[in-house]
Formats: structure tokens, sequence, C-alpha cells
């Protein structure tokens, strides 16, 4: 399984009270899986100076700040079992420039395994990871929170979904008037 990093670094603030883009002196730092070839090459190799910027690639993480996602997008978090389980750590750096607050980034998590040419499983759907710093009570990390879910933006689906049911309820209606 590998995770997919998307968007940008999101940050409330406690001053204002409300959801922004997170300051250019912030950023969260994801460190997933390196691939095993990037690892073994680089073991067996210290020396080949491009083995070793491929281990270091993954090895310096998935940064997440305001102006979106830096280093690997993708990379491996742990292999799946048979069941779909899956169990791994990953780990986790706010800057130490980052101001008191709630930080919030958005995952996918994918696997490229494919069957007979096709991607043997589906890919999830977007989620949301959020970090409460120091200096953050509970109940503004509580606050902070509910307005993250209160807002949340319908997918183009449903849009489409909508403008389809209300045009078929406009046709419905016109074949009606025009019945009587």
């Amino acid at each position: 399984m590998h995770f997919r990093a998307l968007g940008q670094l999101n940050y409330w603030s406690p001053e204002s009270q409300s959801w922004g883009v997170a300051g250019n002196n912030a950023n969260i730092t994801l460190y997933g899986g390196i691939p095993v070839d990037a690892w073994l090459n680089y073991m067996l190799n210290p020396g080949n100076a491009t083995y070793a910027a491929q281990y270091q690639y993954y090895a310096n993480g998935t940064v997440f700040g305001g102006n979106g996602v830096s280093g690997p997008v993708t990379a491996l978090i742990d292999g799946a079992g048979s069941n779909g389980s899956f169990h791994s750590h990953l780990d986790w750096k706010v800057s130490d420039a980052a101001a008191a607050g709630v930080y919030m980034l958005t995952l996918q998590v994918w696997s490229p395994t494919l069957e007979n040419g096709v991607q043997k499983y589906l890919d999830s759907d977007p989620f949301h990871v959020v970090f409460k710093t120091a200096g953050i009570s509970q109940a503004q990390f509580d606050q902070a929170f509910d307005q993250r879910i209160a807002v949340a933006v319908p997918e183009p689906e449903s849009y489409a979904l909508l403008l389809l049911g209300l045009a078929v309820v406009g046709l419905s209606a016109r074949r009606r008037k025009a019945l009587i």
C-alpha cells in the first residue's frame, strides 16, 4: 500500500478562529517507506551518488506546505495482507517555525498492484489528518475540527446529480403541463 499526498497544508488560526492556507514557514513532513530498490541500491553501493540521491529523496520525506507538496508525492506505507489489512508506522514532524494552531493535510491510500493489467485495489477516498500544536487548548482544537467538518464541499459528481435531478423534474413538470 502507498500514500498519495494531495493539495496543500491548511491552518486554523486561534486568533481569527478560521481555516486558511498555512503560511510559508509552516510545514509538516511525512516520512513513509523507502522503496526496496532505492534502499538496497544505496546500502550495497553507498558511494554511488545516483543511489545516494534516490535514497535521500525518500528519506527526506514528503513535505506539506501552504504552496503544496514537495518531495515524493507517493511513497510506500507497507504491504497489505491477503485480508486487506496492513500495519505500518508513519512518522510526522511539524516544523519548528509553525505557529500555534491546528494543521490539516490530505492523503489518499492506493496500491500500484495490477492484476491482468488492471488496478487490483481501488484508491481510497481522500482523507484528512489533523495536527494540534502546543499552545492550543482542547476546546480550540474541537472548535477547529467542528468548523472543518461543517464546511464539507460537495464533490463535482454531487452537482452533476443535482443538475440531472432538476432537469428530470423540469421535464416532468413540462410534460404534465402539456397533458393538461
